[in-house]
């Protein structure tokens, strides 16, 4: 990508407002940390044994990336698309809290 374009790109991404979105994370837990949350009502742990768990996790989303993958897909107009499609959420979150 030109670095002109990447410029550009990183100075859209920097005015637009941080946005978190709902993912997931696979961690390791001990089992006496286990103990500790609800999962020990349905299920025993071994004390020192490693296990896996998925908890929600908010991340904040990278616009210079999705940025990035707009441009590529379709130039300007998709950056222009993705902008207008955060700023216009946002919007809609922000009347939503107002009511």
């Amino acid at each position: 990508m030109d670095k002109h374009i990447a410029a550009s790109l990183k100075k859209v991404a920097d005015t637009m407002p941080i946005v978190f979105e709902w993912s997931t994370e696979r961690i390791v837990m001990k089992g006496w940390e286990l103990f500790l949350t609800p999962l020990a009502d349905e299920r025993t742990f071994e004390m020192d044994k490693d296990y896996y768990v998925v908890v929600p996790v908010m991340l904040a989303v990278e616009h210079r990336k999705q940025l990035k993958d707009a441009f590529t897909r379709g130039g300007w107009d998709e950056v222009k698309a993705y902008h207008r499609s955060v700023m216009d959420k946002i919007k809609t979150k922000k009347n939503e809290s107002d009511n």
